[in-house]
């Protein structure tokens, strides 16, 4: 995969559903008119889009293969046997763009998902979250997945620092959800976005026709306003997703629709604090403590030092980097030693 493909597959889900927290879906709209028009997208703007803190790469390591590496759980040796397996989902969620931190595909991870539930060496499954949600297609199966997987194994999501909107729904299937005190969870909602183009082509003198065959084959395209036939059309998929989402949500924090409703924000992204109060996440930790949590199995523990390294090699990084490097080396193995 690359940039490039990451933008085709942005702009091919263009009128299809979306769980993105909110300031990403204005500028997912700017991405989407400079994409009707042809302009080209930068890679910072895709990063803007896709997550808060990118990883740095290692020296000399090219995007595609630190994209390569992150797409692979990392799979660390345990006390007594076994394996504890550290799954990395960051950037804007699409169906089957995996180019991490830039985007993450659901479709390899519900594939990952189930790989690591039926594997008896897999003891326990950290999830390292930092995602602002992205595109529907999919978020239900990979959190299918990872429901399925936590009635075999411990699996703990580590929000750190953003778990919004489709990010929230395949997290909140965790067996348990550890969020940073500084981080941003939430936006449950759905939307569906329109961007009229046809003042712009104006300007530029194009005038483009469509024939088509089917009443509602060119609904909500780009190049004319949007009816309103079809935006009740598309409020009553929204509306459909969206009770998808808080049935999920609800399932696995273990309340009722109701009180995902009512109290889990209500499409707002909330502080990590907030989270807390409201049963969306089930601790606060420093990241130098949520290890404590990841390494809670009933009966086996990584060994020490083992976690540590390979974030050494997942994250590694040039001394710009160093000071991240260590908060998540102590995220996975500090609190360990107290």
């Amino acid at each position: 995969m690359s940039l490039a493909a990451l933008s085709a597959a942005i702009a091919a889900g263009g009128r299809r559903p979306w769980a993105l927290e909110r300031r990403r879906a204005d500028l997912l709209a700017y991405v989407l008119a400079a994409l009707g028009r042809g302009a080209p997208i930068s890679a910072e703007q895709l990063q803007a889009l896709g997550g808060s803190s990118p990883l740095p790469a290692p020296r000399r390591e090219s995007l595609d293969a630190r994209a390569a590496r992150l797409a692979r759980p990392q799979l660390v040796p345990a006390a007594g046997g076994g394996s504890v397996a550290i799954v990395s989902v960051r950037g804007l969620i699409t169906y089957d763009v995996e180019y991490q931190p830039y985007a993450v595909s659901t479709k390899l991870l519900a594939r990952i998902m189930r790989g690591l539930a039926a594997d008896p060496k897999v003891v326990s499954i950290g999830i390292v979250v930092d995602s602002p949600g992205g595109a529907v297609t999919g978020t239900g199966d990979a959190a299918d997945a990872v429901f399925a997987a936590r009635k075999t194994k411990p699996c703990m999501a580590i929000v750190d620092p953003c778990a919004c909107s489709a990010a929230y729904w395949i997290a909140s299937q965790a067996s348990e959800i550890v969020a940073v005190p500084d981080a941003d969870v939430g936006s449950i909602g759905v939307f569906m976005l329109h961007v009229e183009i046809s003042r712009a082509l104006d300007k530029a003198g194009i005038k483009p026709t469509l024939v088509h065959a089917g009443e509602f084959k060119t609904e909500g395209n780009p190049l004319e306003p949007l009816t309103e036939d079809a935006k009740a059309f598309w409020q009553k998929e929204c509306d459909a997703i969206h009770a998808d989402f808080l049935k999920a949500v609800a399932r696995g924090r273990g309340v009722s629709i109701a009180t995902v409703r009512a109290r889990f924000g209500q499409g707002r992204v909330v502080s990590a604090r907030d989270a807390l109060d409201l049963g969306m996440v089930d601790r606060l930790l420093p990241s130098d403590h949520a290890a404590t949590r990841l390494q809670a199995g009933p009966r086996r523990q990584p060994r020490d030092g083992s976690l540590a390294a390979v974030f050494r090699h997942a994250l590694a990084a040039d001394s710009s980097a160093a000071a991240d490097l260590e908060r998540r080396r102590r995220l996975l193995l500090g609190a360990g030693r107290a």
